[in-house]
């Protein structure tokens, strides 16, 4: 009995999906993905718990005998100095800082971090030339 009513509504939903226009077949299937997606796209609240946290990362690279450094702001106020070299126009200097500094990139990157944008400033005046650049992460 079971068997015959399984066989009835599968075959006429077949007749229905043939009968219908194709327009129709493709807005449904559209209507069912769209659906899919939307059951999808829930997450579980220990997940969203853990997202949404930024912090702030700021280079701040002086072209005179001072140090540059790096200053990373945490979620929850710490915060981080990395000294880097003075900024100067010397190779050696130059690779130095962009290793430190992407070293602590990739020390974020595995912490789960994101760069959600980036800016970068400069200011040139006769007793203190700078360059600022500022990375806003998210895990």
């Amino acid at each position: 009995m079971h068997t015959f009513i399984y066989e009835y509504i599968f075959m006429n939903l077949i007749k229905f999906v043939s009968e219908i226009k194709k327009h129709h077949f493709l807005y449904l299937i559209l209507l069912l993905l769209s659906g899919i997606v939307f059951l999808v796209s829930f997450r579980s609240p220990e997940k969203d718990s853990q997202q949404g946290e930024y912090i702030t990362m700021r280079i701040y690279e002086n072209f005179t005998v001072t140090s540059s450094r790096i200053i990373i702001v945490y979620a929850d106020d710490k915060s981080e100095i990395i000294e880097l070299a003075p900024f100067k126009y010397m190779d050696e200097y130059l690779v130095k800082n962009n290793q430190v500094i992407t070293r602590t990139l990739n020390k974020l990157r595995k912490e789960g971090f994101r760069i959600v944008i980036s800016s970068a400033s400069g200011k040139v005046s006769s007793n203190r030339d700078m360059m600022i650049t500022t990375y806003i992460l998210e895990r």
